[in-house]
């Protein structure tokens, strides 16, 4: 045997390593024979695999348990702050608790619409006959709905109301001018493109910079984006306008409802693009809209620049004291599960290539099918089917119909609805039957929207599937391991076996920065 000679030696860190890695392979060869003992009974011990139990709050507050790979992903984001000896304040873990629920980001718009009917009865009376009806949501393509009048809108009506009413009195002709405008506007919420009149000549001049700012408004619910970004940035350039300011924040934002709407790729990441110029301008200049125009430029990033704000996200979710941690959060993990997913496909492919087999043709559902299932995936509506009784009082299978609700309709509309397509009154049974099918389509829509579930259409979700991360962790692209966060995450999740161990004994991610305490070793410890 011919000895060769070298001139290196091993760091302390890697003797370590390879002492621990030998220490575990001679533990494995001098195991002894296991004994069976422990109580003569035994209770079954129930563990969610996609998620940690409920309720969440404990989670958040740092009682994170046994930590499973199968965990969703922004259940390892908070585990990975505790492991590493960080923490959250109260007011995160409530944001926590939040995005682990899949509470929705915008506000509840029915407290803001009752807020503004009762300011309204203030100033006409509440024995109006014809109240304008309001819906905060607006019809785009066949089944899909999207809120088009948000909370905000109607707090900023309420407010202005109120300042308008103490001003000049709820009986001034020009105060009601100004409310029959805004009942214009928000008529527009939810179909239809109405403009609010011009003022009469004489007018006051607050009542005429209301009016074009409700007319601006007008056209912004009625999805005519060109006019409405033109309006607003046209009262953005007038300084004796008091909707200056905000009006140069809305040119913004109707850049990004536009694009938000467009399906034509090139056109879309236009809009996006200036509307990233527009919101980094607002930032720049500061002002009270600086923080919204931080959060709509955090959604812009994501659209248009995801590889840079996945990394941006990594960096931001280690640190303490973000005001915006809930949004951040589920932004992250939307990245990071577009990008596996996209790894996943292109192994899958890379497989197809080096043993190609005939395929069969993929199904394409019908435009209208897929539209309608898209909607019920994301709990936009409802769905349920009804036979009606025959006269033999047996289900009549023939005249057998599927209805499709908005998920927010009452029972005694959809009764309505029923009888309306039967063309008759529904009997007792049959008005049992579709109670409870009404209840059981309230349930699975519950069942839907729950966390941890993925659904169709790119819906938020937080947890692993079977298919989870099989390829190797080389497969991911660099930009994604960048960051200790992602790293860690995706390595946890791995089942490359052999090189998560490896990195799990090693702790490859030691020393990054003064103070960091490596999650890998909490994990062992």
């Amino acid at each position: 045997m011919k000895i060769v000679k070298t001139n290196s030696v091993w760091s302390p860190f890697e003797r370590v390593r390879a002492a621990v890695l030998l220490l575990i392979v001679l533990l494995l060869q001098t195991a002894f024979p296991a004994v069976a003992c422990g109580p003569e009974t035994m209770e079954p011990i129930f563990v969610f695999e996609n998620s940690p139990d409920v309720p969440f709050d404990e989670f958040a507050k740092g009682r994170i348990g046994i930590l499973q790979s199968t965990f969703g992903r922004k259940t390892l984001v908070i585990a990975h702050r505790y492991l590493s000896g960080g923490s959250f304040s109260g007011d995160e873990q409530i944001g926590l608790v939040a995005a682990l629920r899949g509470t929705p980001p915008e506000k509840d718009d029915s407290v803001a619409i009752k807020a503004w009917i009762a300011a309204r009865k203030e100033v006409v009376g509440s024995d109006e006959k014809d109240q304008p009806p309001i819906y905060d949501e607006r019809r785009h393509g066949t089944y899909d709905f999207f809120p088009n009048c948000t909370a905000n809108a109607f707090e900023v009506a309420t407010q202005t109301l109120k300042d308008r009413v103490g001003n000049y009195g709820a009986n001034d002709k020009n105060v009601r001018a100004w409310l029959e405008g805004q009942d214009i506007v928000f008529r527009n919420c939810a179909e239809g493109s109405l403009k609010p009149p011009e003022v009469a000549t004489g007018s006051p001049s607050w009542l005429q910079k209301d009016r074009d700012y409700q007319a601006a408004a007008a056209h912004f619910y009625s999805l005519n984006f060109k006019e409405a970004r033109s309006r607003f940035a046209k009262i953005a350039e007038d300084s004796d306008s008091v909707w200056q300011e905000t009006a140069r924040y809305l040119v913004g934002r109707t850049l990004v409802r536009e694009a938000s709407l467009t399906t034509d790729e090139k056109t879309k990441r236009a809009l996006y693009e200036q509307a990233e110029a527009e919101l980094i301008n607002i930032m720049a200049a500061g002002g009270k809209f600086q923080n919204s125009s931080k959060r709509l430029l955090a959604l812009v990033k994501f659209r248009l620049h995801p590889e840079e704000r996945v990394r941006e996200l990594a960096q931001i979710l280690v640190q303490t004291g973000n005001e915006n941690l809930k949004q951040d959060l589920i932004d992250y993990t939307w990245l990071l599960d577009k990008f596996d997913a996209q790894v996943q496909k292109e192994e899958e492919e890379r497989k197809a290539r080096l043993n190609p087999s005939p395929t069969p043709t993929p199904y394409k559902p019908d435009p209208e099918y897929q539209a309608r299932r898209d909607a019920l995936d994301r709990g936009e509506v409802i769905e349920l089917y009804l036979s009606p009784m025959g006269p033999d009082s047996k289900p009549d299978f023939s005249k057998s119909k599927t209805f499709t609700f908005k998920f927010d309709i009452t029972e005694t509309e959809v009764l309505q609805e029923v009888e309306l397509a039967f063309a008759k009154k529904l009997s007792e049974v049959e008005k049992n039957d579709l109670k409870e099918r009404f209840v059981s389509a309230q349930v699975r829509r519950e069942w839907l929207l729950s966390p941890n579930r993925k659904v169709a259409g790119g819906r938020d979700y937080d947890g692993c599937h079977d298919s989870c991360n099989e390829v190797t962790l080389d497969s991911f692209p660099a930009f994604l391991r960048a960051d200790d966060l992602s790293d860690w995450i995706l390595t946890f999740q791995s089942k490359d076996q052999e090189r998560s161990l490896i990195r799990l004994l090693s702790g490859v991610r030691l020393g990054r920065r003064p103070g960091y305490q490596s999650p890998w070793l909490k994990l062992t410890s």
